[in-house]
């Protein structure tokens, strides 16, 4: 990439010019966008961090994501499509879903990144992923999603609160009790008094290796330094498990919305990022060059989303509206349930892998030891039988396997071979141990507290809700108590771990002890071995602890996975709770009075089932409620360009009867050409609000709408909505509908990106225009209360004079005038790239920065709050 100087043209006597440059790059390689036709460049800006997202590609199956710092432009993230879709759980090659959107959460902690396949038609019958990166690991992949269908576009919103606080948000029909029923919110106490698991934990979960035995051993003879390294390690595990509670989000947060849409019409909505709460099928195929994003209402009840360039589809979710606070509730609970539940299923996945090694060089031994077994012709070939003839019979001609058992310690029990054995199976069941203890059970702790409140929530909500209640008590009563099975099914597995370490150490104390002794046999009386034989022998209580788990034999079986040597000798099957099926309990010394339990992975599956079958619940009394609003307008005017905008404030109104306070708008901006002149016009659909008559939510009967109008020789390229969301009132009304005490705008513009018309000769020249829309007039339209369609007047001649506004570069100009003026910012950008196939705006009014990208790789930035100051040379 290179910098790039831009020299102001001056031949503009009223040109001015705007905003400070922050960056000025041409990218080195290719920056795609969503289709082959190059229509829409893939860049986003984060709204909290100054951070660039920007997709680049060289070829059509593969692309690649790359994050830089807008002040500095130093990359920190560069993770191709075929890296991200290799890790979705799907067979599916990874060069075939290349990246087709990319946006920001709210916090801009996490970047969203939709992975489609190639193909057209036929990619709608496969899956696309949407994953989530963690900015502040350094764009770790946290979390993936799997929908159906080629992705066209995502936005990702935050429910703004009413100016006024949470309370000004109770709807007018709800009760008071109800009311202070919906705000309690499932509490994260877990952090309080239990211990949260951790992803981390689990890559901790691993059999030591000899060296490593061997340093801690090193480590161990200074008991001042393990102690500091246990102290640290335990602030370590501290801070990470604070660290994966701040992924989770609380409860208490802000409500956030992810809507993912398919090519196929239907929207994704994911609460959170995380929780499909929504599947709405607009029936409809969208466009995936569109150039208009989807936007959802602040409240997150309504959502705009585009069918063709000049029809659009207002979806309307009355449940978002007036169940907020339960959602809050229902999607925190599920992102920290679905959460341990993932690190709980990948503990047991290392698990079950690290017992098997712990045990696999002992495992090896028992083996060979069979195969002796049928060398010499024993009848009996199982190991346990021939361990417990040889300790109480002995070496006699009544034991054939005696002979067998003596070759074995001799020649296939080395001293330091046995020795590492020891070693590495303590140290790998201990590690075992702790790891159930310290991230199995923590998570099935946690999941039992989280599954506790989320069935008071439910049965709170089905005893004072004013609505249908969204879950249902009974379900989440079974996800309670899978749980709680899950609970006792994980302590039990622990029981029998810990039994199965005391077992295995005591028989490889017998195991050093008889292969001493069996090497120094016919030796003489004074041979220096047989003293260390002697100190080697194990104890009789040892000895008898060895008989008794080998008479009792295995007490506990699977049903269907084959036992290995090792856990046949001990009695204890451990291997079956990590297996899809069930464990078959003996009770007393016979199988004839046995009992079939779950085994952990059992368990798991069931608990998984319930949970996710109890989270369907709301996305289906969501969608049932669903209101598709069409949305066309009267003439369709040439260059066709579409922007969308979401707006908070409060406006009263008194129309025909109908008396509200509007909180929430969906803004259109649309800019069209109409007998050569270019004009943009703005259009606002009021929110959601309560109808008594019929006891639910409504759309209001009209919108507001206004006409911008260009100067001549000026066509728009594209346009944006350049913004903080609006804690504002939505502007002036014509008429008496102006309010009294109009509060300021704050951030709230239109940017532009126009051409101005030259002449032959010269180049086109491009402007960035930051368009004020706060003194513009709109006119308000009443449309029919049956009508589920809008049609939005466009046609110039309707408009009366007080309704259009026109845009000036001279501020004085708009004090003289009767006229009414939107003032315009300005600024020329590089006339080099005028002639690239796509030019896009880039603007995030949280952060105050906007810009331009074309398809030749270059990005402009600027800071759109403060102009350039202009360095005047004082030469003598």
């Amino acid at each position: 990439m290179t910098m790039r100087h831009v020299e102001e043209d001056s031949d503009d006597d009223d040109y001015v010019a705007s905003f400070t440059p922050l960056q000025e790059q041409t990218l080195t390689v290719d920056t795609v966008s969503s289709s082959s036709d190059n229509s829409r460049l893939l860049t986003a800006l984060c709204p909290t961090m100054d951070l660039l997202a920007y997709v680049t590609s060289t070829t059509y199956n593969s692309n690649t994501l790359s994050i830089y710092r807008t002040i500095t432009w130093q990359k920190l993230v560069d993770i191709s499509s075929a890296d991200l879709t290799a890790t979705a759980s799907s067979s599916t090659a990874a060069a075939s879903h290349p990246i087709r959107a990319v946006c920001w959460s709210p916090d801009g902690r996490t970047c969203a990144v939709g992975c489609s396949p190639n193909g057209g038609s036929s990619a709608s019958n496969s899956s696309s992923f949407v994953h989530l990166l963690d900015m502040e690991c350094n764009g770790k992949l946290v979390h993936s999603l799997e929908i159906s269908g080629s992705i066209s576009n995502m936005v990702w919103s935050k429910r703004i609160a009413k100016p006024g606080g949470n309370k000004d948000d109770c709807p007018l029909n709800c009760p008071s009790e109800a009311w202070n029923v919906s705000q309690l919110y499932y509490n994260d106490k877990v952090d309080h008094f239990l211990p949260i698991a951790f992803e981390e934990s689990v890559e901790r979960i691993r059999v030591p290796t000899v060296a490593s035995l061997m340093n801690m051993n090193h480590k161990a003879k200074n008991n001042s330094s393990l102690s500091v390294n246990r102290e640290k390690q335990r602030a370590q595990d501290y801070m990470s498990a604070r660290n994966e509670l701040s992924k989770i989000p609380s409860s208490a947060a802000s409500l956030s919305a992810l809507s993912v849409c398919t090519m196929e019409g239907v929207i994704h909505i994911f609460l959170h990022g995380r929780y499909l709460a929504a599947k709405i099928v607009s029936n409809t195929k969208t466009q995936l060059d569109s150039f208009l994003i989807p936007e959802l209402i602040p409240d997150l009840s309504s959502i705009i989303l585009p069918l063709t360039d000049s029809n659009l589809t207002l979806v309307d979710i009355p449940a978002f509206s007036f169940g907020f606070n339960e959602f809050k509730s229902i999607s925190s609970a599920y992102c920290f349930i679905d959460r341990q539940l993932e690190i709980f299923g990948k503990a047991i996945q290392k698990i079950k892998k690290a017992w098997k090694d712990s045990l696999r060089p002992l495992e090896m031994k028992f083996i060979a030891l069979k195969s002796l077994f049928k060398d010499y012709d024993v009848s009996n070939s199982c190991v346990r039988s021939g361990l417990l003839n040889f300790i109480l019979i002995g070496n006699s001609k009544s034991n054939p396997s005696s002979d067998a058992i003596k070759l074995f310690f001799s020649n296939y029990m080395p001293e330091q071979g046995l020795h590492r054995i020891v070693k590495t199976s303590e140290s790998g069941l201990a590690s075992i141990e702790e790891a159930m203890r310290k991230t199995v059970l923590a998570c099935v702790h946690t999941i039992i507290y989280a599954t506790s409140e989320i069935y008071g929530h439910a049965r709170a909500s089905a005893a004072f809700a004013y609505y249908d209640q969204f879950l249902c008590h009974n379900d989440a009563l079974s996800l309670q108590k899978s749980a709680q099975s899950l609970c006792l099914i994980t302590e039990q597995c622990i029981t029998e771990i810990v039994t199965f370490r005391y077992r295995l150490q005591d028989l490889l104390r017998w195991f050093t002890g008889t292969t001493a002794m069996i090497k120094v046999e016919g030796t003489a009386e004074d041979f220096i071995g047989r003293e260390n034989a002697k100190r080697k022998k194990v104890s009789q209580s040892v000895l008898d602890h060895v008989t008794s788990f080998l008479i009792e034999g295995i007490s506990r079986k699977s049903l269907d996975v084959e036992e290995m040597e090792v856990e046949k000798v001990i009695g204890v099957n451990i291997s079956s709770y990590f297996e899809k099926e069930h464990i078959e309990f003996k009770r007393g010394n016979n199988w004839r009075s046995s009992q079939v339990t779950p085994s952990l992975a059992s368990i798991y599956k069931q608990v998984s089932s319930t949970f996710l079958s109890l989270f369907e619940g709301p996305e289906r009394k969501i969608c049932k409620n669903v209101r598709l609003n069409g949305v066309s307008f009267s003439k369709n005017q040439k260059n066709h360009k579409l922007a969308t905008h979401k707006r908070r404030g409060f406006t009263p109104f008194s129309i025909d009867h109908f008396e509200e306070e509007i909180h929430q708008w969906l803004l259109i901006a649309r800019s069209f050409e109409e007998e050569s002149k270019q004009f943009i016009q703005i259009v606002a659909f009021p929110g959601l609000v309560y109808c008594e008559v019929d006891d639910t939510m409504i759309r209001p009967p009209f919108y507001l709408t206004s006409i911008i109008e260009f100067p001549e020789s000026y066509r728009t390229i594209d346009i944006e909505f350049y913004g903080d969301d609006g804690l504002s009132s939505l502007s002036s009304f014509n008429d008496d509908k102006k309010l009294e005490d109009n509060t300021p705008e704050g951030r709230q513009a239109l940017i532009a990106l126009v051409e101005k018309s030259c002449t032959r000769n010269e180049l086109s020249c491009q402007e960035l225009w930051y368009i004020k829309y706060d003194q513009i007039v709109f006119n308000l339209v009443c449309v029919s209360k049956d009508d589920d369609v809008f049609t939005v007047e466009s046609n110039i001649d309707d408009f009366a004079l007080s309704n259009i506004s026109f845009c000036t570069f001279n501020e004085d100009e708009e004090e003289k005038s009767d006229s009414n003026y939107a003032s315009v910012r300005r600024r020329k950008m590089d006339p080099r790239h005028a002639k690239s196939d796509t030019h896009r705006i880039l603007a995030i009014g949280s952060r105050g920065i906007g810009g331009r990208i074309c398809s030749e790789n270059c990005i402009d930035l600027f800071d759109l709050e403060e102009d350039e100051e202009d360095d005047d040379d004082d030469e003598c």
